[in-house]
């Protein structure tokens, strides 16, 4: 509840801010960040609100911004957890349908950045979309690929590790 408030005062910041200049497109990215932290009045209401917001304020299919591309992903993905949720025995369409938008954003948000805290996001989604996947090739297409994604962040991680003052240092 606490969280919830802080995310709606901040809200509200940036839709005053966003009334001074409506094309800034940090703005409208904190503004759907924030509707649906705020998970007002519901979780489910908020993520739905950020969707929208989301798809009228940006084109994912021609979007290069990984920041905007990882958002979609995230919102989407949330979407299809609570559809899940609903009804756990069937694998619904709707919950399929979120799978596979989250998926695509973040594969372009992977693609452009690199960034491995994405890559890490996206396989998730893979295996997610292996799961609710009927037909066995791409069951097995959404596998492979996440475990390929995962073999590539460890690759990029592992240096890391190894370098002066890093703090992921293993013992």
């Amino acid at each position: 509840a606490k969280n919830s408030r802080m995310y709606s005062e901040a809200l509200e910041l940036y839709k005053r801010a966003e009334i001074m200049d409506n094309s800034n497109e940090y703005l409208k990215h904190k503004i759907i960040m924030l509707t649906y932290k705020s998970e007002l009045p519901n979780k489910e209401s908020a993520l739905k609100k950020a969707a929208i917001l989301l798809e009228k304020s940006f084109n994912l299919n021609t979007s290069v911004n990984p920041r905007i591309l990882e958002l979609g992903g995230v919102i989407f993905k949330k979407m299809a957890e609570i559809e899940y949720e609903k009804n756990p025995k069937i694998l619904s369409v709707i919950s399929q349908r979120f799978i596979l938008k989250s998926l695509r954003a973040y594969e372009k948000s992977y693609s452009i950045s690199k960034n491995y805290f994405v890559g890490g996001s996206y396989a998730n989604v893979l295996l997610l979309a292996a799961l609710l996947e009927k037909n066995t090739k791409m069951k097995f297409y959404h596998f492979i690929n996440s475990l390929s994604i995962w073999q590539t962040i460890y690759d990029q991680t592992s240096g890391i590790q190894n370098q002066p003052g890093n703090s992921l240092k293993s013992n």
